[in-house]
């Protein structure tokens, strides 16, 4: 098992009808990939952790890369890890400044930012899996 996290700007004020449309095609790629994630969108930013077969995540992400809707992506972890994500082919949450965890809020903006390194990447991930331990099996 692999997993992959990376972050991307996007624009801050980012349609909501597009980012339904990126949750639609992410859930049914992933779902034929047997690939399991989180997905974020923190204004102007996404943050995505995806989980499977080494190939499998390397060739999506490939494809995520060029996506247009986003750019400057930029791949934080990349390694051999347990599935953490494995109830969503792809959980999404829109995280607001004044209503989301402080901490995943500003960790993420710094990654988005460029100023979290690949070796500061842990922390995110630890944050992410305690924020959203709880809520597996929900409809994120």
């Amino acid at each position: 098992m692999h997993r992959l996290l990376y972050v991307s700007s996007t624009p801050q004020d980012f349609p909501h009808d597009e980012l339904q449309s990126i949750l639609r095609q992410s859930r049914d790629n992933n779902h034929r990939r047997d690939v399991t994630g989180l997905l974020l969108y923190i204004d102007g930013g996404f943050l995505q952790v995806l989980e499977g077969d080494r190939t499998a995540l390397h060739d999506l992400y490939a494809l995520i890369a060029k996506d247009t809707r986003h750019w400057d992506a930029k791949v934080l972890l990349d390694e051999e890890a347990p599935r953490n994500f494995g109830w969503w082919s792809m959980g999404f949450r829109a995280v607001r400044p004044e209503t989301s965890e402080p901490g995943l809020v500003s960790i993420t903006k710094e990654a988005v930012r460029g100023l979290i390194r690949p070796g500061g990447a842990k922390r995110i991930l630890e944050i992410l899996i305690q924020t959203f331990q709880s809520v597996q099996g929900a409809d994120l």
